[in-house]
C-alpha cells in the first residue's frame, strides 16, 4: 500500500489576522510541519490542496514535491 500526506487549506486567512482566523490554527501548523518534514525525509509524496483567487475567479489548486505514479 502506497502512503501519501495530503494537507488541505492551510493558508494565512486562517491565521491570526486573517479573514477566517481558527481556533489553535498555530498548534495544528507545527503538527502539520513535524508531519511533513517525516514524509519529504523519507521520500513519501506529499500533495497540497489549495483555493487560489485570480481577478475575482476562484480555483481549487493541487500541487505535489514531486510527480506521484
Amino acid at each position: 500500500m502506497k502512503k501519501a500526506l495530503l494537507i488541505i487549506d492551510v493558508q494565512n486567512d486562517y491565521f491570526e489576522g486573517g479573514k477566517s482566523e481558527l481556533y489553535n490554527s498555530y498548534k495544528a501548523l507545527m503538527n502539520i510541519e513535524k508531519v511533513l518534514k517525516l514524509f519529504r525525509e523519507s521520500g513519501q509524496p506529499v500533495i497540497h490542496v489549495f483555493m487560489a483567487s485570480l481577478d475575482g475567479l476562484f480555483a481549487r489548486v493541487i500541487k505535489t514535491d514531486e510527480f506521484i505514479n
